[in-house]
């Protein structure tokens, strides 16, 4: 497929079709017989603005998966090597590299969630004593209305 030719509306339904199914932009470019994952994306992300949420949450998914799998890998690395003469300052640093990168991934994906409604709610404590300082406001306000008073 040339480069900057717009998607029929059958190669868009295609693609997403298969990034909803793998997560990635390059079998969904693979599926419709592209080589330009960047511009598929592109495509999916104006074509499906509705589903623009969806699939930023599924690209944040991979990228915390992705993080924790380089994390594993890392972590595996260093425990061989820490027996052994060998300068682990480095896997150290890419350790926590990685690490920091699957933080931000996580907080990236927990703020989305947030706004597009998909995470719990943060917590409000209400207590009995804010029901009964309602309640009393409430029946001032009434008892003020009907006698036609100023409630204030």
């Amino acid at each position: 497929m040339p480069r900057g030719v717009p998607l029929t509306p059958d190669q868009i339904a295609e693609a997403t079709r298969v990034y909803l199914a793998t997560g990635n932009y390059s079998e969904a470019a693979r599926a419709i017989g592209s080589d330009n994952h960047s511009h598929v994306r592109r495509a999916l992300i104006a074509a499906r603005e509705p589903e623009r949420a969806q699939l930023h949450t599924h690209a944040l998914a991979k990228a915390e998966r992705d993080a924790r799998r380089a994390l594993q890998r890392v972590r595996a690395k260093l425990e061989a090597f820490v027996e052994e003469a060998v300068d682990t300052k480095d896997l150290a640093a890419l350790a926590a590299q990685v690490h920091d990168n699957a933080r931000a991934t996580t907080q990236m994906r927990v703020a989305h969630a947030k706004l597009t409604g998909d995470h719990a709610p943060d917590k409000h404590a209400h207590t009995v004593e804010a029901d009964d300082a309602l309640a009393s406001k409430l029946a001032r306000l009434a008892a003020a209305a009907a006698t036609g008073e100023d409630p204030r």
